[in-house]
């Protein structure tokens, strides 16, 4: 439809109200002009052109406004997945889900061309493609604490208290501790919708909305999901652009995020899964996801798929390191070894 098109191409610069004040301003002034013409007093053949001349400038009026109107509520319904809503809201219900979620445990397992080049293994699917099976991961986490190690013998793993990393060996030894967070974000399934650059995803949005940096562009469907695109800025990126789908039926998930800075575009796309809690409440955690790298020509294409997922249950012992507080560790960042209770490790608080 015409109509729908006019307002797809200016409605970025000229609200949706703006035009339905047109619509009705035009409509307005042909009701004058009508009355206008009943009251006038002509005669002869002047008259009769004249009063037709009318008519058809009426007519027009009323066909602009009614074309208006009608194109306007047509692309407006078909527009409108979801009713209007500002950012606060969305950042608020992202909060609220982030909330539910306290602690957790399970697999993933990553697929991609290959970030271990030399360690490929392919798996058939039912389909018949192929997919290089990269690596298979035991995860846990509560708040900012984390446990990732890889399920194969011949890697080891990381724990973090959200400060310091320490690093374990294939053996299961403690071999030294640094103050960066190390692990591809692939590997740890929250940074699949829940987290943002190491940060809640609720905290990342409301710091770019304190800083005028944020803004909802529009609504789509991603996986037949309607959702709410919010777009910013790239912190880490000068001109980068970020983009957040985020589904408010289902606790205010992030279905996809795009990131663009150049010729370089990541699409990740996330499906959840629900788990209903003891205390009725329910969970959505990444259960699936995809991400798509085009940089120039070149194309990479990744996905993880998360197993035997176990929210809200104790993790405490795992983060509860029984090393003595003398025993020395090679501390990566100083480049010497220290004590372990110079590094200051962070048990979980029991609640």
């Amino acid at each position: 439809m015409p109509g729908y098109w006019i307002y797809r191409r200016y409605s970025s610069r000229v609200k949706f109200h703006h035009f339905l004040v047109i619509a009705l301003l035009l409509r307005a002034y042909a009701k004058q002009n009508h009355g206008k013409q009943n009251g006038m007093v002509a005669s002869g053949h002047r008259a009769i052109i004249l009063k037709e001349s009318k008519k058809m400038r009426r007519s027009r009026y009323n066909y602009i406004a009614g074309f208006l109107l009608i194109s306007l509520i047509s692309a407006f319904a078909e527009n409108s997945i979801l009713p209007p809503i500002v950012e606060e809201l969305i950042i608020a219900g992202v909060k609220h889900s982030e909330s539910l979620l306290k602690s957790g445990t399970g697999r993933i397992r990553v697929y991609g061309s290959g970030y271990f080049g030399k360690k490929k293994k392919v798996e058939v699917l039912k389909s018949g493609k192929k997919r290089y099976y990269v690596m298979e991961l035991q995860f846990a986490f509560c708040g900012e604490h984390t446990y990732i190690k890889y399920l194969d013998p011949q890697f080891g793993g990381i724990i973090f208290d959200g400060r310091n990393q320490i690093n374990i060996s294939p053996q299961g030894d403690y071999t030294s501790v640094t103050s960066k967070y190390t692990f591809l974000p692939s590997m740890d399934p929250r940074d699949w919708g829940i987290w943002y650059k190491r940060q809640k995803l609720s905290d990342f949005l409301m710091r770019c909305k304190e800083k005028g940096k944020i803004r909802i562009v529009g609504a789509e469907k991603v996986w037949d999901v309607p959702c709410y695109v919010v777009e910013t800025e790239d912190p880490s990126v000068q001109g980068g652009i970020l983009r957040f789908w985020i589904a408010p039926k289902g606790g205010f998930r992030c279905v996809q995020i795009l990131r663009r800075s150049g010729s370089e575009v990541i699409v990740r796309r996330i499906r959840w899964r629900r788990y209903k809690l003891k205390d009725g409440e329910s969970v959505w955690f990444p259960e699936k996801g995809v991400m798509i790298l085009k940089r120039g020509k070149d194309r990479y294409r990744s996905e993880m798929e998360v197993m035997d997922f176990q929210p809200n249950v104790d993790v405490t012992s795992l983060f509860d390191l029984r090393i003595p507080p003398d025993a020395k560790i090679y501390n990566a960042d100083l480049k010497k070894d220290v004590t372990f209770k110079e590094i200051g490790w962070r048990k979980i608080e029991k609640r």
